[in-house]
């Protein structure tokens, strides 16, 4: 009995004991070594910048290095163990045990005599005090077989889910990151023109207060000299500001430090081409609603959503269950101290047959609403490519008007050079024709980016591929290289070179989805390229 309450005793301490768990804060000293930790881990194993860095660089650093999309690389990893370990559940259940038993007293036992209802006196015992024994099952549940068979199936859909949801993510992540480094490019061109030209305004304004204040200019007209020059003047300040951030957000998509001084291929005014539209919006619906990532999704869930109502139906039918034992005990009473357990049991849980039908309504309705889903999202998708399309075209006519009047502004500035001019007047107006030149060769730019921007989300709305799961992202010359080729594809132009609108997008493993192909063919007498949009055989 003292053993029995020591042993009591020693668990009610170490209970209590466990109940009394405290935590304490981190310290700075381990928040200062985290911090020191991330910066040092946040920038490692990475190709360093050692010399301009092109469109199609920054794009395959964005793919290689982008923390968000580890991320996304993470989350179909993950998907792909949890489906792993799923699959084990189809296995039989196996145990195995073995150990030892004893009593503290003798497991002795006496008997009543039923016809005479008398109880024996002596006292018998077939049970050692201390025994080893051991046991090893194997047991296999039909029922349970086909529940996680079906639940295995779900976790592998979920891993086609996962893999959608990256296709999205670096779809966006290429849209920003091309809408950046063009941003990047344009307040890099006009750097060393903008901040002079902001001197030269400031000092124009002054003088133009001085002339106003002498009498030597008609009041109006120097005000109105002001108030241009004040226009010009702010509009000049909103596109350095709206610019000044880019290589920041650059710097944060392709994972390098925001302070590190990278420089970036800049093109010539000649090669800044507009980008081409394609003339057939059905193909690219067609096109939308079978390459999709969001949709494809919606199929994958429409799958999981099907395997749940089939698991419903089958939570209402009876399990037959096999088991196998093989079972061993030291006993010296026994005259088998081995021997082996068989059996086979039907179990049937009758609270599923009421609530089953319940359960089956439920997935069913999973079902219907994953539909309307996928129908709602498939009207979203259209309307994003007819707006796409749309902006596009818009872009590229804004496009082409800007360059026009850049056009114009650098006939008039030459004009302008060649004439003789007075000191203030002609100074004043001079300035003006300059802040108007880089005005406008802003605002080109400006629309170059809008419409790159443009072109890109066109062929995000259409859902094409980038890139594959078959590129090589751990190489970054070669991820680059083929980036370059399919930028050029998906974007009609790379901004540097001809557009080819050559795009393969290769089906993901598993997915049953047909190859397309987007090509210009050649056309005679028209300035314009024939589109011809075309399954691959």
């Amino acid at each position: 009995m003292s053993t029995t309450r020591a042993f009591a005793a020693a668990f009610a301490a170490a209970f209590v004991g466990g109940c009394a768990v405290t935590t304490e804060p981190l310290t700075e000293v381990e928040r200062r070594q985290r911090a020191e930790q991330d910066l040092s881990a946040l920038f490692s194993n990475q190709v360093p910048v050692t010399a301009p860095i092109s469109l199609e660089e920054a794009v395959a650093r964005a793919i290689q290095y982008n923390l968000n999309a580890r991320t996304r690389m993470m989350d179909v990893a993950v998907a792909q163990g949890l489906a792993e370990v799923t699959s084990y559940d189809m296995l039989p259940r196996m145990a195995a045990s073995a150990g030892y038993v004893g009593r503290s007293n003798v497991s002795a036992t006496n008997s009543r005599n039923l016809r005479t209802d008398t109880r024996g006196t002596d006292y018998s015992t077939s049970l050692d005090n201390d025994r080893q024994v051991a046991s090893l099952s194997v047991a296999w549940n039909v029922l349970d077989f086909g529940i996680s068979y079906l639940r295995a199936r779900q976790d592998n859909n979920r891993v086609l889910v996962a893999r959608e949801q990256r296709r999205k993510s670096i779809h966006n992540l290429i849209q920003e990151t091309r809408s950046a480094y063009w941003r990047a490019v344009v307040a890099e061109r006009l750097k060393e023109d903008l901040d002079p030209l902001l001197v030269r305004v400031r000092v124009a304004l002054r003088n133009a207060r001085r002339i106003e204040e002498s009498g030597v200019q008609s009041p109006i007209q120097a005000l109105d000299y002001q108030r241009s020059l004040l226009d010009t003047l702010y509009e000049l300040q909103s596109l350095r500001r709206d610019l000044s951030t880019a290589r920041v957000e650059l710097a944060a998509l392709i994972n390098v430090p925001p302070g590190e001084g990278f420089m970036l291929v800049l093109p010539d005014d000649g090669n800044m081409h507009s980008p081409e539209v394609p003339p057939r919006l059905d193909m690219l619906e067609l096109m939308a609603l079978t390459t999709r990532p969001e949709l494809r999704e919606e199929d994958y869930q429409a799958r999981i959503s099907a395997d749940e109502t089939r698991k419903a139906m089958r939570r209402m039918l009876p399990g037959l269950e096999f088991s196998v034992a093989r079972q061993y005990d030291d006993n010296s009473f026994a005259l088998n101290s081995a021997w082996t357990d068989t059996g086979l049991k039907l179990t049937w849980n009758l609270l599923n047959v009421f609530s089953g039908p319940a359960n089956v309504r439920h997935a069913e309705m999973q079902q219907d609403r994953s539909e309307l889903r996928r129908l709602s999202m498939s009207m979203a998708v259209l309307s994003q490519v007819h707006i796409a399309h749309r902006r596009l075209a818009l872009a590229k006519e804004d496009l082409d008007v800007l360059t026009r009047m850049l056009e114009v502004d650098d006939r008039i500035s030459r004009h302008a050079a060649a004439a003789e001019r007075a000191a203030t007047q002609n100074e004043l107006e001079k300035i003006r024709r300059d802040a108007n030149r880089l005005l406008s060769r802003l605002r080109r730019d400006m629309a170059f980016v809008e419409a790159q921007n443009a072109s890109g989300a066109l062929m995000v709305s259409v859902g094409l591929d980038p890139v594959t799961d078959s590129m090589p992202v751990d190489d970054l010359p070669t991820l680059t290289e083929q980036v370059r080729r399919a930028l050029r594809g998906w974007s009609g132009t790379s901004g540097i070179g001809t557009p080819e609108w050559v795009i393969d997008e290769l089906p993901s493993p598993g997915v049953a989805a047909p190859d397309w192909r987007i090509e210009s063919l050649p056309s005679r007498g028209v300035a314009q390229p024939d589109w011809a949009i075309t399954p691959l055989p």
